[in-house]
């Protein structure tokens, strides 16, 4: 019995419906019957009731021995033919099989059977599969391909004339491949509502188009479900479903089944709309659920497996297209605001005031406002439409973001609430909407939303932008009115009885900003931050300097460029001439780069001049500081100038390959000394080797005892000399005093955990299932070889943190995630809490070495330098183990 709506009521009514368990209803629809069965034993788990109807199997049938269940039976009871048994093994082997579903063809069940059936794999968690079992349709057009088909209806669409043309040239090719009754691109507006901006439909069929609905229509999980699930069909919605049988007390996840069961509200809803059977396809845009393709049909229609990949595939590219045609509607809004954004900059010696005042109305065009405000401390300037000081001061203090739109005051703190909305049906006293309408508006004005920014240090200074209200007409379909009944589970909303078109007039709300318009707003503050700066910060005469400051930073970065370029060219071909392998090449050149690596962390990453040689000695010597072997470093605290530091890196890397290779670390029994000291005004070197094997000069100078020798004298104008001698070794380079220089005792730089150990060995349950978080797509490609080359069984890599936390909502059971500090604008700092928060063991890799502040919370974890190796990851690995 419908009663009426309370707060509290729709709330609990609202609640019901976002937990209703749609992803596990226990019943499929019965045109397809579904297997579920564990991935190690194949053993059945789950079956439909419909199994032994769909497959026309006698021995499902007719059960031997009396037996009315085939529960732990192997899937080979029911499927004799390998052939099936293969290809499901084959694709539970595919990276996708986690993420979607599979279709794998036609089939016939058993060898003796001329009856074939289409069958889809999916799984249903880490340890269930799911095989979907359809009968396979006689009439099957087997004259296209799905991708010949997808590729024509791609070519049918248009494009460089906006959203809405390429949307509506979509669904025509959609309808005209499926035969639906309607097929509508369904889009979601900011607020999560959903509006028809596009529709082919037959003949004599009442049209959609351009109507709106509310977003409980569709409920948050199943939003969530389309992300992982794109494609949902309802091939009746008066099919009886069958239910599932299980072995295990425990709910059987069908999200990724075509033949789902459906939730009892949803074939109400449908019901109420005189909708028989219907079909979605999500529309993804940068991992987001931007719309759907929805297909309306008046009669059942049960769309084969070919005709669903034909469109789930066509989903997926045309989500590729209207991403281009959004990106293109951004760039365009850009391209507008480039001439005031280039008056701006050159606006000399202007104060942000005058500039603002002098092209007030050429902003306000670049985010189509009606006005703007300056508000700097306790001033406010204002320019066209706009409320007044005081209700800007409030607009501004209502938030902490740095950028934040509204399209309507409603909400906000201390602002009149002046929005209203009135239905078609209403006859009001005119005059007294008049006053009214005047009353909520006053201190307001003609403005109805805001978008505002920051500007500056310390958030004194904001800049926003006002629409004006317009007053504009909704066309829902259906009156939005949410019907409830109470049952034994308590509120339940219940879809509206009509959906016939119904009008409703908006106040109080402004047309809404767009991503287009935020982009621009964005672009716009680092203008106005370059003409903010110049003004608080710096005469017209310190700018100048500043800049060409800055431009000689860039140029001497550019220089240093193209020199480690050319300097690793010069490596890389040298290497090879000197190896004889691949293997012994692309070792020894990935060790002489990670060389460079460490003169440079010690340079860049500690933000010095001078790289400290005790710690380009001390990373080097490392791995071999553990054993029996005697390593002495000993001399005073002194830096290598910046373009040297890279040279001598290479040398000291040479020495240590070497005597590693042939001499002293070689040994069981070795020694080592390097010592350095002040000499003839710059600093020598000592290297002495003893215990070693090598006593004669070798007769072939390969690569590394070249660079030992010419390097120095070549790079630095100092000097190199190696000596063999029965006693061992003995290297003495000399550096002159422009090329180092004395450091004070806190200046040193030291590197945490370079790439340099022995490789220990790393347990297989560490590196079972490992998450990769880089935003670069080779680095994270390469860290993903590394990891399967220690031994890792899985490897799930994404670029933000955003994709990571939709990963770990779907399943959070990792042994390990390895994580880039600096994911672009943001860091893995969120993500690496919640991670360790689910005891998942942690690693950072950052290119900036020392130079983030890690929070406390999170400074115990291991960081690796990059470039990371395996041996540098098997050593983290190794001190988290322990």
């Amino acid at each position: 019995m419908n009663q009426p709506t309370d707060q509290r009521q729709e709330k609990f009514a609202l609640d019901n419906c976002e937990r209703e368990p749609v992803h596990i209803p226990g019943r499929v629809q019965s045109f397809a019957a579904v297997l579920g069965f564990d991935l190690k034993s194949f053993h059945i788990l789950h079956y439909t009731e419909n199994l032994a109807e769909i497959t026309k199997s006698e021995i499902l049938a007719n059960p031997a021995n009396g037996e009315d269940s085939i529960l732990g039976r192997s899937l080979k009871y029911v499927i004799p033919n390998s052939t099936v048994t293969h290809e499901i093994r084959n694709a539970l082997g595919l990276p996708t099989i986690k993420l979607r579903r599979e279709r794998l063809g036609r089939f016939t069940l058993s060898p003796d059977s001329d009856q074939q059936f289409e069958l889809g794999l999916s799984m249903a968690s880490e340890t269930t599969g799911i095989l979907e079992i359809q009968p396979a349709s006689d009439a099957i057009d087997r004259t296209d391909s799905s991708v010949t088909q997808v590729r024509a209806m791609l070519l049918n669409l248009v494009h460089d004339e906006g959203v809405e043309k390429l949307l509506q040239s979509a669904v025509g090719a959609l309808r005209t491949s499926t035969g639906f009754d309607r097929v509508m691109g369904y889009r979601f507006l900011p607020n999560d509502e959903g509006e028809v901006a596009a529709e082919a439909l037959g003949p004599a069929i009442e049209p959609y188009l351009g109507l709106r609905y509310p977003a409980y229509d569709i409920p948050p999980q199943v939003r969530k479900i389309a992300l992982r699930m794109p494609l949902r069909m309802i091939a009746d919605i008066n099919d009886p479903h069958v239910q599932v049988v299980s072995v295990l007390d425990e709910p059987f996840d069908l999200t990724m089944c075509h033949a789902r069961g459906v939730s009892p509200i949803h074939l109400e809803y449908l019901s109420n709309m005189g909708v028989k059977a219907t079909m979605n396809v999500a529309i993804i845009v940068r991992g987001e659920l931007w719309g759907l393709f929805a297909f309306h049909h008046y009669r059942p229609k049960c769309l084969q497996p070919d005709q669903r990949s034909v469109c789930e595939l066509f989903g997926e590219l045309f989500s590729i297209h209207l991403q281009q045609e959004l990106e293109k509607e951004i760039l365009l809004s850009r391209k507008r605001a480039s001439s005031t954004l280039n008056a701006l900059r050159a606006g000399g010696e202007e104060v942000l005031e005058d500039s603002i005042e002098r092209l007030w109305k050429d902003l306000a065009q670049t985010v189509n406002a009606n006005g703007l405000a300056l508000v700097r401390k306790n001033t406010v300037i204002r320019h066209g439409d706009v409320p007044d000081n005081d209700v800007v001061r409030a607009i501004i203090e209502s938030t902490d973001a740095a950028m934040f739109s509204v399209d309507s005051f409603a909400g906000l703190a201390d602002i009149p609430d002046q929005g209203h909305s009135k239905d078609q049906n209403k006859d009001q006293n005119k005059d007294q909407n008049k006053e009214q309408h005047k009353e909520q508006h006053k201190g307001i004005g003609k403005s109805a939303g805001v978008l505002a920014l920051t500007i500056g240090p310390g958030s004194e200074t904001w800049l926003a932008f006002f629409r004006n209200e317009i007053v504009h007409e909704i066309r829902w379909g259906g009156q939005p009115i949410k019907q409830l009944s109470v049952g034994p589970n308590g509120p339940r909303l219940h879809p509206r009885a009509s959906f016939a078109e119904y009008s409703e007039t908006v106040t109080g709300k402004c047309e809404s900003w767009t991503a287009a318009d935020l982009a621009a707003a964005s672009e716009l503050r680092g203008v106005i931050l370059e003409v903010f700066f110049q003004d608080a910060n710096l005469s017209n005469a310190q700018w100048r300097k500043q800049k060409e400051y800055q431009d000689l930073l860039i140029a001497e970065l550019n220089h240093r460029v193209k020199n480690i370029l050319a300097l690793v060219r010069s490596i890389s071909r040298q290497t090879k001439d000197s190896t004889v392998s691949l293997e012994s090449y692309a070792g020894a050149f990935e060790k002489r780069i990670a060389a460079l690596a460490t003169a440079h962390d010690l340079i860049g990453g500690s933000g010095l001049q001078w790289a400290p040689i005790r710690d380009l000695l001390q990373t080097e010597v490392q791995p071999y500081t553990h054993s029996e072997k005697k390593v002495e470093l000993s001399g005073p605290d002194y830096g290598l100038r910046t373009d040297v530091a890279p040279v001598v890196a290479l040398v000291i890397h040479e020495m240590v390959s070497n005597s590693a290779k042939y001499g002293s670390l070689s040994a069981d029994v070795g020694a080592l000394s390097v010592k350095w000291s002040k000499d003839a005004g710059g600093i020598k070197i000592l290297w002495q080797e003893t215990g070693n094997n090598i006593s004669a000069e070798p007769n072939r100078r390969g690569f590394g005892l070249s660079l030992i020798e010419r390097a120095i004298p070549y790079e630095c104008n100092g000097d190199s000399k190696v000596s063999f001698s029965t006693e061992g070794v003995s290297i003495e380079l000399w550096l002159p005093g422009d090329a180092v220089l004395e450091l004070a005792e806190d200046s040193g730089a030291k590197i945490k955990q370079k790439t340099k150990f022995n490789t220990t060995p790393v347990s297989a349950a560490t590196l079972q299932r490992v998450l990769v978080v880089e935003d670069n797509m080779v680095l994270a490609m390469e860290l993903e070889k590394i990891v399967k080359s220690m031994g890792g069984q899985h490897v799930d890599a994404v670029p933000s943190v955003k994709l990571g936390q939709r990963l770990l909502a779907r399943d959070s059971d990792y042994s390990l995630a390895i994580m880039d500090i600096n994911l672009g604008e943001t860091t893995s700092f969120e993500l690496a809490d919640k991670l360790v928060e689910l005891k998942v063991p942690v690693i950072f890799v950052s290119g900036y070495d020392t130079v983030f502040d890690i929070p406390e919370s999170l400074a115990c974890l291991p960081r690796l330098a990059k470039p990371v190796d395996a041996d540098a990851l098997s050593q983290a690995i190794d001190s988290i183990s322990r």
